[in-house]
């Protein structure tokens, strides 16, 4: 999936401020420019976490409500020595998120 389009999917379901932060940035801002057509891309790095994110939400949200899958990524979790999946995910613990998803 285009990353301007798996942005803008993600920036629907957690809002920009959580996407930009899941995606290292301390803007929030970044997350709706990245999600334009004619936006920038992330960052390596940002790219990757979105995508792990995105994967996640797909994941998720195939089992469970839309606002039940919402609120996993904010919910301080065991697995994630007690962080939120967005922290975690901002973190580079993308591979703890999976393995978390996983096993909710």
């Amino acid at each position: 999936m285009d990353i301007h389009d798996l942005t803008a999917a993600l920036d629907t379901v957690l809002g920009p401020a959580a996407v930009a932060m899941l995606a290292g940035s301390t803007r929030t801002g970044e997350a709706v420019e990245w999600a334009a057509d004619s936006g920038p891309r992330p960052a390596h790095e940002s790219e990757m976490r979105l995508r792990i994110a995105y994967s996640t939400w797909k994941e998720l949200s195939a089992t469970r409500d839309e606002e039940a899958a919402r609120a996993w990524f904010r919910a301080p979790l065991d697995e994630l020595d007690g962080d939120t999946p967005l922290a975690a995910l901002a973190d580079d613990r993308g591979d703890q998120v999976l393995r978390a998803a996983a096993a909710a």
